[in-house]
């Protein structure tokens, strides 16, 4: 596996501000390429997991 790449993003929100908007928080991401029904599924699952975890702790 490879190390992450981090780059800054800049998000704009219309109106008003959604309720538990955290600054300077990290996202993970997942590009699907093709038609893979494995390696999306393992995608899918390591997403989710990540974002419950992140949430928890």
């Amino acid at each position: 596996m490879r190390d992450p790449q981090l780059f800054p993003v800049r998000v704009v929100f219309e109106g008003e501000w959604p309720r538990g908007v955290r600054f300077g928080s990290q996202a993970y991401a997942v590009i699907y390429t093709g038609n893979n029904l494995v390696m999306n599924a393992i995608a899918a699952v390591w997403v989710r997991l990540v974002s419950v975890l992140t949430y928890v702790t």
